[in-house]
Order: C-alpha cells, then sequence, then structure tokens
C-alpha cells in the first residue's frame, strides 16, 4: 500500500512540475480527452442493440361469399372511365408543388397551387377530363373565364382563362 501511495505523490509532483515548466496545454488536452472519454461512455453505456423485426405469420385466408369478387364487380371496376388530357397539346408550362408557395404571376401573390398549367392555342377546344356536372361558369376576376366540373368520382376539375365557355351551371357534360 506504502508503495502505491508513493506513486501517486510522484505523479502529484511530476505534474506539478509540468505545470510550473508551463505544460499547462499538454495537462488540458489530456484533462479535456478524459472528460470526452467519460461522456461517449456515458452516452453509450447501457445500450442494447436493436432487436430484429418480428418475422409475420402467415395467417389462412378465410373467404366468404361477400369478399369474393364477382364477374361483374370485376368488369365494371375494370370498365371504369379513365381520365383524358382536356387538350390536343401536352405541354405543361410550370410545375407544382402542393407543399412550397409559388409566386403566381396571374394573382400577383404567392400561393400553393396543385393544378397543371397547360399551353394550349387561342381558341383551342377544351375538353372534360371525366363526365359530369358543371357547378361553375363565369367570369372570375382573378383566373378569367372559369369552369369547374363536378365528375362522377368525386374530382373536381378546373378550366380556367379560356376564350369562351360554351356550357352553363347544372348542365351534364360527357367525357
Amino acid at each position: 500500500m506504502d508503495r502505491w501511495i508513493d506513486g501517486c505523490k510522484s505523479a502529484l509532483k511530476t505534474l506539478r512540475g509540468a505545470l510550473n515548466r508551463g505544460a499547462f496545454s499538454l495537462t488540458l488536452a489530456a484533462c479535456l480527452a478524459m472528460v470526452g472519454g467519460a461522456a461517449y461512455y456515458a452516452r453509450n453505456a447501457g445500450r442494447t442493440p436493436t432487436p430484429a423485426a418480428p418475422q409475420p405469420t402467415i395467417a389462412p385466408v378465410v373467404m366468404t361469399p361477400s369478399s369474393v369478387e364477382t364477374l361483374e364487380d370485376a368488369l365494371a371496376r375494370d370498365t371504369a372511365p379513365q381520365p383524358i388530357w382536356p387538350l390536343s397539346g401536352r405541354e405543361q408550362l410550370t410545375m407544382h408543388d402542393e407543399h412550397a408557395p409559388q409566386w403566381s404571376e396571374t394573382l400577383g401573390i404567392w400561393t400553393i397551387h396543385t393544378g397543371v398549367d397547360i399551353a394550349a392555342a387561342a381558341g383551342e377546344a377544351v375538353l372534360a377530363t371525366l363526365a359530369g356536372t358543371v357547378v361553375r361558369a363565369e367570369r372570375d376576376a382573378q383566373l378569367g373565364n372559369l369552369i369547374e366540373i363536378q365528375h362522377d368520382d368525386g374530382h373536381l376539375s378546373r378550366y380556367a382563362n379560356l376564350s369562351t365557355m360554351l356550357v352553363t351551371v347544372g348542365e351534364r357534360v360527357l367525357q
């Protein structure tokens, strides 16, 4: 035990001598290394590895008359109308992000725009993307001649900046 105490005294004496000789930076670096090591140990102590995800179990499929698609259901699903492009040209003028506001030259404000701007020649016919009912057909102060069609599948189409409007509110249009 005396030998250990003598070793500690010798280490303290050496440390004091180093500090007196200007080895402060070396001592500070050693202290910072010890603090960093202790922080690393404290952060990672007691961590257990993440367990693997449980393997899915295979459950038997139980079929009942109501869970089986009939031929009529399959035919109706496969013949559901698909939207068409409303113009002969396919040139999109701008790409839009529904989460990022964009500057609107037409409105003169920053706004969220979820639509598609399509290039068209003046007077070109615009088609309904799907069959539906016209719910709005009027001159809008910011969007010009505007037609909105409520489609049978629940979607709403908006056609703006039209040169003329050939439909009226309540009118049924085909695709």
